[in-house]
């Protein structure tokens, strides 16, 4: 994280040789709204005939050149798989425009594919769980996670043969979750619990909760990944966001995957392992690539207590969360925690890099 400090955020437009190179097409609109707008472009001379975009954040948005999200887009940049590429950022000093170009999503992102009637197939599931996993272990390596997995954040490129693959992109809600000093996570305060049924799409039940409660972010992204995936393979939402109470979410993700067409059983034990409601049995980052259906070589014995089997009357309640107290490094009153506290970050390595 320190390095991550270091880097620039967007550097001025006026002084860089390179921002002249890009060509914008007013013509071509992609998106317009209040606080940025998005127009197609090129930049042949640097970038060949990759198609790009360029987006461009208005002063409204509140983004300035030192945000830690453009110094984590800057690091991101070309070379880190499952992520969009970011080929230059700039800022305009007298109108405080933020610029920034990076890789065209030929076919958009994912929550306008599955608008227009399109759901991922078995192989475009799998393809795009290893690519977003890369993205996130990348993330671990820095003491951050995403916080806003989200089928509008998973952009898509469709190849000359009609293959459909998918990257992370958007991570300006992404947070360090790492303390490089104590070596513990850094918990999250919850979110209002009445808000729920608005702001919980493709969030973990756990975000939400009363003011002295916090979670673990890395528990949160598993959980929305899970979310993500099933919604874009199902064009269906895994429970009805009624009340962030768990009882009962769990039975009802188990019934959604059960009597999902077009998945194979493995990808249902996949999916139910990462959207289970209670953080204690729900899949860990660690965990993930010995899951049968991300790694296919390993044999699917031992998966029982995972199988998302239909509920016969009732859903299957979740156990209920009983908060441990306090949270490290917090100031009375310590708030209580919604997750099972852990020693060590849920990432590719046994700590953040940096």
């Amino acid at each position: 994280m320190q390095n991550l400090k270091k880097i620039h955020g967007a550097e001025p437009l006026k002084s860089s040789p390179n921002f002249s190179k890009y060509v914008v097409n007013a013509e071509k609109v992609i998106f317009a709204g209040y606080h940025s707008r998005i127009n197609e472009c090129s930049n042949s001379s640097q970038h060949g005939s990759t198609k790009l975009i360029a987006r461009v954040f208005k002063p409204s948005s509140e983004l300035t050149a030192d945000a830690m999200y453009l110094k984590l887009l800057r690091r991101i940049g070309k070379d880190v798989a499952g992520i969009v590429q970011s080929m230059d950022i700039f800022v305009d000093t007298d109108s405080k425009e933020i610029w920034l170009f990076q890789e065209l999503a030929n076919a958009g992102n994912g929550n306008v594919w599955v608008g227009m009637g399109n759901v991922l197939i078995e192989s475009q599931l799998f393809n795009l769980v290893k690519a977003v996993y890369a993205a996130l272990d990348f993330l671990g390596s820095l003491g951050c996670c995403h916080f806003s997995i989200h089928p509008k954040h998973i952009m898509l490129f469709k190849d000359d043969k009609g293959n459909i693959t998918g990257k992370l992109s958007s991570f300006r809600d992404a947070i360090v979750y790492w303390d490089a000093e104590k070596k513990e996570i850094i918990y999250q305060k919850c979110l209002p619990a009445d808000k729920f049924t608005q702001r919980g799409w493709f969030r973990a039940p756990e975000v939400f909760g009363k003011e002295d409660e916090v979670f673990n972010p890395l528990d949160a992204d598993i959980f929305s990944l899970g979310a993500t995936l099933f919604y874009m393979a199902t064009a269906t939402y895994p429970f009805a966001l009624k009340s962030v109470a768990t009882v009962g979410i769990d039975g009802e993700i188990r019934n959604s995957i059960a009597s999902a067409a077009g998945i194979s059983d493995n990808a249902k034990y996949f999916l139910f392992g990462l959207m289970r409601a209670n953080t204690k049995v729900r899949t860990n980052f660690d965990a993930i690539p010995q899951d049968p259906f991300f790694n296919p070589q390993l044999d699917v014995s031992g998966n029982e207590q995972q199988q998302p089997q239909q509920a016969q009357a009732a859903p299957e309640k979740a156990e209920e969360k009983k908060p441990d107290a306090g949270t490290p490094g917090a100031k009375e009153p310590s708030p209580v925690k919604k997750t099972d506290p852990t020693e060590k970050p849920k990432s590719g390595s046994s700590s953040p890099k940096g």
